[in-house]
């Protein structure tokens, strides 16, 4: 019995090894320019160094080696299948993947940082559409000369990203050619990204409770944001800032340093111009790490200041602006509401305030 489960191990990872060596012969190979295969090489899947403009893979001798997209007449990386295009109108060489086939195909490259550039193919010459972001429209009337009629019927709202392009690409061939090709919708290839958020502001506290106070002041924050785009309208945000805000009246001041977690989910337009606008809800959270309430100038205080519970939750509202494909402009509103400790300690009755605060926040964020 033991020899029979020991046969069966060794042939079961004899199996597993074989298909993964076959996995990676049929996944990772590089075909030069002069015709010449190298098999199953360990290219880096990195954008920084594998993108648009050539690859880096480890050699035999576990050495880097660079290869330029002239260099390259195409490579597969994990089920991507990628073509070196001579692109004649810039001069330049580009490593491309096509997405869609077919009258018109549509292909697309990744920057060294990750970002995806798109082009189309007709008639064995390939053309990129970056120039044309913001004139699709324009661009495609003149390239297809039966564009705006099919368009008529078509009523997408173009604009530079990948779903967009590649269902409207699709569309139009089977527009054009019912009985070769069938329209199919495009899964989005956008991916999640972090970015560096600052901030500064106004804040407003309101008192009730023992005493009633209004104040206000200036606020700022620093950290770093997690943007997951599913679609290309919506997205989900999950920022984690450090915050000190400083307000006063002439009675008291508050001190605010909490670390703010205020996740939100936000809706945009299709994006056809420079600059387009997206709107955003959440629920957040902070955690006080020194928030107090000076109380040294109240007579009937026995302390000079007073410490409010460590958490707190609420709502917050975004209205933000897609300068480009990196920076935003947003304008934050946040609300939250906390409780002192007791003013007075040697007191039977309640002499702890509420805070009920309003954050306005003017954010700049940049995307890597």
């Amino acid at each position: 019995m033991k020899k029979a489960l020991l046969i069966i191990s060794i042939i079961f990872a004899l199996t597993v090894k074989y298909a993964d060596a076959q996995k990676n012969l049929s996944r990772n190979v590089i075909i030069f320019a002069n015709g010449d295969t190298l098999s199953s090489p360990k290219i880096t899947g990195n954008k920084a160094l594998t993108n648009q403009d050539g690859i880096v893979y480890i050699d035999k001798q576990n050495s880097r080696q660079k290869l330029t997209a002239c260099q390259i007449r195409e490579y597969y990386l994990d089920n991507e299948y990628f073509h070196s295009v001579m692109l004649k109108s810039d001069n330049i060489c580009r490593l491309i993947t096509y997405e869609v086939g077919g009258y018109v195909s549509f292909g697309l490259s990744y920057t060294s940082n990750g970002d995806m550039n798109f082009y189309v193919k007709k008639d064995d010459e390939v053309t990129s559409l970056e120039k044309y972001r913001y004139g699709l429209k324009s661009f495609f009337s003149t390239y297809l000369l039966d564009f705006d009629q099919f368009y008529t019927t078509y009523k997408v709202r173009l604009s530079y990203d990948f779903k967009t392009l590649a269902e409207m690409i699709s569309a139009y061939n089977a527009y054009k050619f019912p009985d070769k090709y069938v329209f199919e919708k495009a899964k989005n290839k956008e991916k999640g990204r972090i970015g560096f958020i600052a901030s500064t502001g106004m804040t407003t506290t309101n008192l009730t409770g023992y005493f009633k106070d209004d104040l206000k002041g200036g606020s700022f924050s620093i950290g770093l944001d997690r943007e997951s785009r599913y679609s290309r309208c919506f997205a989900v945000h999950m920022p984690l800032t450090y915050n000190i805000a400083s307000v006063k009246s002439s009675n008291t001041s508050i001190h605010w340093s909490t670390i703010n977690f205020e996740p939100y989910i936000t809706l945009r337009t299709i994006p056809t111009k420079k600059i387009n606008f997206e709107i955003g809800a959440g629920v957040g959270m902070f955690y006080s790490l020194n928030s107090y309430l000076d109380v040294s100038k109240l007579p009937e205080s026995d302390q000079d200041k007073v410490d409010f519970t460590k958490f707190s939750a609420g709502p917050n509202l975004s209205v933000i602006a897609n300068l480009d494909r990196k920076l935003k402009a947003q304008l934050m509103f946040t609300q939250y509401q906390v409780k002192s400790s007791a003013i007075k300690q040697v007191s039977l009755d309640d002499t702890t305030v509420k805070t009920y605060t309003n954050n306005f926040r003017l954010m700049i964020s940049y995307y890597f």
